[in-house]
């Protein structure tokens, strides 16, 4: 194990920034909806859904990480996400797909365009919401790990109710 933090104490600081959770996040989204079209079509894409897919790779790789931002997201301590962290992450993670499903109503094939399918709107969700909480968590192990070699323990007794002694220890975290 300590060969192992030795060799993740050696990743640039650049790898645990804000912008490349957000780089991450761009690339998770882009992943999510490919893999979403190829499990809705069966990993048969006509042009025209090469088409699609292409527009809104674009579309939603830009959105979503932009929506996160705004809604303060990426102001969260990665290092130390939770439960409550991840559901807010899940709410703000479905206000994009939302969005999508009037454009869908109000895009018409007749414009030249094919609306996205309610089915691949769900798929992506689902599969960005998973995709991108997994790596948070591959990224707080890899963090926690890079710096065990770098610690030093005091011993305390915190006395209270389960929510308060988790925000007592999350603010002690914060102290480090």
């Amino acid at each position: 194990m300590s060969d192992l933090a030795r060799l993740l104490d050696c990743l640039p600081q650049i790898v645990f920034s804000r912008g490349t959770q957000i780089l991450l996040d761009a690339l998770v989204c882009a992943g999510a909806l490919f893999l979403s079209y190829l499990l809705r079509f069966e990993f048969a894409l006509s042009a025209t859904e090469w088409h699609q897919l292409g527009v809104w790779l674009i579309v939603l790789a830009a959105a979503r990480p932009t929506c996160m931002l705004l809604c303060g997201t990426y102001s969260r301590i990665w290092r130390y996400h939770n439960l409550d962290d991840a559901f807010v992450f899940g709410l703000v993670s479905s206000i994009p797909s939302l969005l999508l499903v009037p454009i869908r109503f109000l895009l018409s094939s007749n414009a030249g365009f094919e609306p996205i399918p309610l089915s691949i709107i769900i798929i992506e969700y689902g599969a960005f919401v998973t995709l991108a909480l997994s790596l948070r968590f591959l990224r707080r192990m890899t963090f926690s790990i890079s710096t065990a070699t770098h610690r030093q323990y005091l011993r305390i007794l915190l006395i209270g109710s389960d929510y308060s002694l988790s925000h007592a220890t999350q603010r002690l975290r914060d102290l480090r």
